[in-house]
């Protein structure tokens, strides 16, 4: 099989010709590879991070997991009727300027934009051994601003048909597009301010709903739009890193992310495609939540204590049935500061607990640190090679 196959197998639950291995290498491992300043990859694109994380997968022999799809364009609809185009992330109609200071050890680029509502500023600092920190979110005063990204977040920014970048992954792994949960999404232009998001969910619970729901009609229209892509991605990520049970409640991830997870994995199921969740952290309430009220096919990375509280055994028994698995092998303790030997071990303990019937793949927790040394991600991939044959 080819890494495509068999993690597209393992993810519908089936049984692969062997237990796909899928750390999580995502930001950290490929930019180090690349022996550059991590702001060239980050800031400058210089390489990509997709690109420098396609050449990691090729280095480890590992079944990759490509989660940057997405369209590079936008269409613009004018008032007036016409049309015009642009490259950008940002759904955002104003024009993004910004002022990029250089210090030894780092980038700064601070980034505002003027809209007839007033002006958004934010600012990201980028190390030079790290993936990016915001230092300052666009969304500073909950009314006033909201009222801005709404305005921003317009739906006459359309993206186009094609999916530009689908085939870089080819048969070496699963091609995925991404989309927040509306938790996630609203941490995020806080500035990863957990602390005041909810607070503000607890004293403005009228424009808090006003948010979400403003984002959950946004994101379905997203995953649709995705969904109507030619070709079709293999899957729909839901992300999730900012709704772990380690920071917000089971009853506000019901209450505000639940309502979206339950229309996106429907509308995925509908069209045959993957639906698949990213909770790191503490996450067993999290499962037990998509597995009774969703139509959710994956959920991972299932981090095991200290970071997390899943105990796979018991997942694999009591969820197996309906969920795909993804992950349990800690990062810290074995991936980083373990022997070669424990890595193994606990690979040989993942796949002993959770392979049997198929739809599991042997993947770490969140993000494989840095530091990391070559020979436990290439020990992962041996154990799976050898041991995780069906």
């Amino acid at each position: 099989m080819t890494s495509n196959e068999r993690m597209l197998t393992a993810f519908r639950r089936g049984k692969p010709d062997r237990v796909p291995v899928s750390p999580d290498i995502s930001n950290m491992i490929p930019a180090k590879l690349t022996g550059k300043p991590f702001w060239e990859i980050y800031l400058y694109q210089d390489p990509s991070l997709p690109e420098t994380y396609l050449e990691a997968i090729k280095k480890y022999g590992i079944d990759g997991w490509y989660i940057y799809g997405g369209r590079e364009g936008l269409i613009y609809f004018e008032k007036s009727g016409g049309t015009k185009s642009r490259s950008s992330n940002w759904e955002w109609e104003s024009e993004v300027k910004d002022s990029i200071t250089s210090h030894q050890d780092r980038m700064v680029k601070e980034s505002w934009l003027d809209t007839e509502y007033g002006r958004l500023n934010w600012r990201v600092r980028y190390p030079g051994d790290n993936p990016p920190l915001i230092e300052e979110g666009p969304v500073k005063d909950l009314k006033r601003d909201f009222t801005i990204i709404k305005y921003l977040m317009d739906e006459r920014w359309q993206r186009k048909p094609e999916l530009d970048d689908y085939n870089k992954i080819g048969d070496l792994g699963v091609y995925g597009v991404s989309v927040s949960l509306p938790v996630d999404w609203w941490v995020s232009l806080c500035g990863n301010r957990h602390d005041k998001v909810i607070l503000d969910i607890h004293y403005e619970p009228e424009h808090m709903y006003e948010v979400f729901t403003f984002y959950h009609r946004y994101a379905v229209k997203r995953v649709k739009d995705y969904l109507s892509s030619k070709p079709q991605p293999d899957e729909i990520v839901l992300q999730g890193s900012s709704s772990s049970m380690s920071v917000i409640s089971p009853s506000i991830f019901k209450k505000y992310n639940l309502p979206f997870i339950k229309d996106a994995t429907k509308l995925c199921k509908e069209a045959g495609v993957i639906s698949h969740l990213h909770v790191c952290g503490k996450s067993r309430e999290v499962v037990e939540i998509v597995y009774d009220e969703t139509d959710l096919d994956v959920v991972e990375p299932l981090e095991r204590p200290p970071s997390g509280n899943v105990d796979l055994m018991a997942i694999k028994r009591k969820f197996g049935d309906k969920l795909a698995l993804k992950g349990n092998v800690n990062t810290f303790e074995t991936m980083l500061r373990g022997t070669v030997e424990d890595v193994k071990r606990e690979a040989k303990w993942c796949i002993d607990v959770a392979a049997e019937g198929g739809g599991f793949v042997l993947a770490t927790g969140d993000q494989v640190p840095r530091d990391t040394p070559d020979e436990n991600i290439f020990a992962l991939v041996e154990t799976a090679e050898r041991y995780g044959k069906y």
